[in-house]
């Protein structure tokens, strides 16, 4: 299987795994297991057990073609006490960028580290696709995270709802970023696309509705229509 999934607790990854089982995969390993994102490494053994056997199968984790993650929504004042330590990457950042300006502010938000992480295991030219709190637009720490992501990343599209919040729980108005791993440079003179999705995503939406917006999305430079709006810059 080319899919893997993790998360530091055990509630979310039942909760995936129960999501993941198919009859058709008829006894198959479920590559899910439970590990902190900022601690993974390409190469590394993850063990499984076998579900119809318990036999132990160790398997190496490789790089990803593509990563999804809804982040955690964790406040700056929560981060040191469930995430010790994951600020490092903040003079990680400084020192291959050769940018002081870059250092990221320690009001930075949990899921403002993460993506640094996540590009040790991506593919070049693989993507990051993450829901994030929209915390960071408009903010002093948001611009330095939004300068540093350009280092790492082509930020190719910024997806915010123009209709109701798409989570109930937590009360977090959210936004979608889309980026494409890169050599560590200068940010790309490429065009950003700002989605805003005008459908309320909570009401009941078919796949084939749900991939034809992204289609759209993925396809315009420039729309404007009742489902969602699509500029570049």
């Amino acid at each position: 299987s080319t899919t893997w999934g993790s998360d530091k607790f055990a509630t979310p990854l039942q909760i995936a795994t129960f999501n993941m089982i198919e009859p058709e995969l008829g006894g198959k390993i479920v590559q899910l297991f439970r590990h902190d994102a900022i601690d993974l490494m390409v190469g590394e053994s993850i063990t499984f057990q076998h579900p119809l056997n318990g036999e132990t199968i160790d398997r190496i984790l490789p790089e990803m073609g593509l990563i999804v993650s809804n982040l955690p929504f964790v406040q700056q004042k929560d981060i040191m006490k469930l995430n010790p330590g994951i600020d490092q990457i903040r003079q990680t950042i400084v020192n291959v960028t050769g940018r002081n300006d870059l250092l990221l502010s320690e009001r930075t938000d949990l899921y403002g580290y993460l993506p640094f992480y996540l590009w040790n295991i991506l593919k070049l030219g693989g993507k990051l696709s993450i829901i994030i709190s929209n915390s960071w637009m408009g903010t002093e720490w948001g611009h330095t995270f939004f300068n540093a992501l350009g280092y790492y990343y082509d930020i190719q599209n910024i997806i915010t709802s123009g209709s109701k919040r798409w989570f109930e729980e937590p009360k977090v108005v959210t936004t979608i970023l889309i980026l494409k791993k890169k050599e560590i440079s200068p940010p790309s003179n490429i065009p950003i696309k700002f989605t805003t999705i005008k459908r309320d995503l909570r009401q009941v939406i078919s796949n084939d509705e749900m991939n034809e917006l992204c289609a759209i999305a993925n396809s315009s430079s420039h729309i404007s229509d009742n489902n969602l709006a699509v500029v570049e810059y």
